[in-house]
């Protein structure tokens, strides 16, 4: 008997059943522990074989100039277990994935985004629903250790302030506060010191990235909790001004920098 029966699911029947129903007469065990069956690739309607002269051969595709990672990139996007039909025109939107993904190979990836990718690879090899997951951060600012997603959920976003951030503004940070998700904590701006905004807030580490609501409701920063070399705990957040250019798009000019704020008012 084997650990792990491995195989084309055309094998399953009568194969491998003939195969462990031997087993079990002459050995009372299972031919095998697992079977990992994987689909049929076919080619112009019909199952990829050498009697039917219709297999396409990787070497053919490198000497038409493909690339062999966009090769690759194909077969692992492929459910493993499951038939699938190899279509040439398929080659140039794996083309233009590979490219996207060479866009991101310098991208810093938090730690949560690693172990979501990683969840997508183990759930059966996920690796299709692993790259799109990568693919859908639309921009990413590496200093600040923020970016944004692309989403299919149907949600209201909330609106940036116009506002600028002064001492005693009332504050809300919203986050996941040690982990317990739709944390809220209210305060009042301390200071605001060059890009930085400093909160009596009461944070933790699972509050950064979250937003920073003043009282009309409105987005005026991005909450940021750490602890300096003496182990002093920090309050504060990312003034708008802080992610023009990366995130956001901004209109206005201040001493000659991007600034989200209108501060001629």
């Amino acid at each position: 008997p084997f650990d792990i029966q491995g195989g084309g699911n055309d094998l399953i029947y009568p194969h491998h059943s003939m195969c462990d129903e031997i087993t079990k007469i002459t050995k009372n065990k299972d031919f095998a522990e697992i079977y990992c069956h994987v689909g049929m690739v076919s080619y112009e309607g019909s199952k990829m074989s050498k009697s039917k002269g219709n297999l396409v051969f990787v070497h053919q595709l490198i000497d038409q100039g493909i690339n062999p990672l966009v090769i690759r990139l194909l077969l692992i996007s492929k459910p493993w277990h499951q038939d699938w039909e190899f279509i040439f025109a398929e080659i140039e939107h794996y083309r233009n994935t590979f490219n996207n993904l060479k866009k991101c190979a310098q991208k810093y990836i938090k730690l949560n985004d690693f172990e979501n990718i990683l969840k997508f690879i183990l759930n059966n090899l996920d690796f299709s629903s692993a790259i799109e997951y990568v693919l859908n951060v639309e921009k990413f600012d590496e200093k600040n250790d923020l970016a944004i997603l692309e989403t299919d959920s149907k949600l209201k976003p909330l609106e940036l302030s116009k506002n600028i951030p002064w001492s005693g503004y009332w504050v809300m940070a919203l986050g996941s506060a040690d982990g317990y998700e739709g944390s809220v904590a209210f305060g009042n701006i301390l200071n605001v010191a060059s890009k930085d905004i400093l909160i009596t807030n009461n944070i933790s580490q699972g509050n950064s990235g979250g937003a920073m609501i003043d009282n009309e409701g409105k987005v005026i920063g991005v909450v940021t909790w750490g602890m300096n070399y003496r182990e002093s705990q920090y309050n504060g957040g990312g003034i708008l001004d802080r992610y023009c250019a990366k995130i956001l798009k901004c209109e206005y000019e201040y001493k000659g920098k991007k600034t989200w704020f209108d501060y001629s008012e």
